[in-house]
């Protein structure tokens, strides 16, 4: 009778909780409560051709806690419509974590622009360095310094960020789901010196494919058709750069087919979130980016990441099967610990990558979905997910500075510009599994197994 009143509360008590509340809901999961709620970006216009490429100050559950999955999409501001990747090309999304000096955070909630002529190293910033693209008030000094410790491919001491969600064009169906206890910790006061506070920015880099005369040339960020011979920052396009980023910044316009008339359209990101409240039973996750164009030789040297590259055409005369372009590079975590998570970001054409351990043997694996119709979500011809790499918690150990192998496959039958083949790992502090008591031991074992 006692456990049949028990299972009543407890059903009355999930259907409680099941409550909308502020645009949001709350349920229980395995004993602790999950919250769930979506937001929306600042609305932005777009035009065919157009690219959009800012930061924008967005809003992000407040107090301490612990994220469990992050959903992201792109919609028709005025419709409430998904759009199609046809339309609006998603190159890549990143939310961004930082410690901003207390009363500025919406000093700068209006989407600052890119800081023009700023001097830096062109190619990883989009990785690790953001804040030097947003135009800050010089008088702000809004940044207290890195919040964490160096990333992988991080080369200097300048301001870092917790860039632990992010993905591309393949948003619709690539998920970021922790399992529990395991979760992405924010609002921990702790990280921030005493006047500084936290606050997310989110960069959204789209390109309206709408009327251009070579969608995937616009996509991949083909420079002659942006009429472009400097980057963003003003400086001369390398010789032999053919696309990329360089070429397809903010306000720049990929070429249209005669006669394409002006349709501006707004549109914003839609993020959902769930969430649990931090406790110690939570296992924190760090996130690591492994680039697949590292060129180091070692995990001793300097990182050498470039972000993106290009793919070659292979000869004429392959088969289209063995027109396979891959590309390698060797890595290490700053800090290891237990692999519960990992997807791969990759552009059109991409085949998938992997990674390898020191010794060799595969850790994770992830593969591109390919659409296979017109509407959004299923768009032929692009990648519209990403396979994921769960582990069984535990199962899967990476060392500190362990020598990680990264490859990432293209599909080589038509030459590309702007690639990436980004590996983001998810890992939690290994558990030191507790010892059965000494007096049921045998002695030497015990002082044998001492590393």
């Amino acid at each position: 009778m006692w456990a049949v009143q028990r299972r009543r509360e407890r059903a009355t008590l999930v259907v409680a909780l099941l409550v909308c509340c502020a645009g949001g809901r709350m349920e229980v999961e395995c004993g602790e409560k999950l919250y769930t709620k979506s937001f929306f970006s600042p609305v932005f216009e777009t035009s065919p051709g157009n690219v959009f490429d800012r930061f924008q100050n967005v809003e992000f559950p407040e107090g301490h806690l612990a994220v469990r999955s992050f959903t992201a999409d792109m919609f028709d501001a005025d419709t409430g419509q998904p759009i199609s990747l046809s339309e609006l090309y998603l190159h890549h999304w990143l939310l961004l974590k930082f410690a901003v000096k207390k009363g500025f955070k919406e000093l700068l909630s209006s989407a600052p622009l890119a800081a023009r002529n700023s001097t830096r190293r062109y190619g990883s910033h989009y990785l690790h360095n953001h804040m030097e693209r947003m135009a800050f008030r010089p008088e702000a000094q809004p940044l207290q310094g890195p919040l964490k410790g160096r990333q992988v491919c991080h080369e200097d001491e300048g301001p870092q960020s917790d860039h632990a969600f992010g993905t591309g064009a393949e948003s619709r169906h690539t998920k970021l789901i922790f399992p529990a206890p395991y979760g992405v910790v924010t609002g921990d006061k702790s990280e921030y010196e005493e006047g500084y506070e936290e606050a997310w920015y989110l960069n959204v880099h789209s390109i309206d494919l709408r009327g251009v005369v070579d969608p995937r040339g616009c996509f991949e960020c083909a420079c002659h058709l942006y009429n472009v011979t400097v980057d963003y920052d003003g400086f001369p396009l390398p010789d032999g750069y053919k696309g990329g980023l360089r070429c397809c910044y903010h306000l720049t316009n990929c070429a249209l087919k005669p006669g394409v008339q002006d349709k501006p359209r707004r549109v914003q990101m839609k993020y959902t979130i769930s969430w649990v409240e931090y406790d110690d039973s939570v296992r924190p996750l760090r996130c690591f980016v492994l680039d697949a164009t590292d060129t180091r030789a070692s995990v001793d040297d300097t990182p050498d990441c470039k972000a993106e590259y290009d793919i070659p055409k292979c000869t004429d005369g392959t088969a289209h099967e063995e027109c396979i372009h891959t590309l390698k590079s060797v890595e290490g975590l700053p800090k290891g610990g237990d692999l519960i998570f990992a997807f791969l970001h990759q552009h059109s054409g991409g085949l998938g990558g992997r990674v390898f351990n020191e010794a060799g043997e595969k850790l994770c694996e992830s593969l591109p979905i390919y659409g296979q119709g017109n509407e959004a979500g299923n768009e032929a011809g692009f990648v519209v997910g990403m396979s994921p790499c769960y582990p069984k918690p535990g199962s899967v150990k990476i060392r500190t500075m362990e020598a990680l192998r990264v490859e990432s496959d293209y599909s080589s039958v038509v030459s590309r510009t702007g690639v990436m083949g980004n590996m983001k790992v998810y890992v939690a502090d290994t558990v030191t599994e507790e010892l059965d008591p000494l007096a049921g031991r045998d002695i030497e074992q015990v002082v044998n197994s001492v590393e």
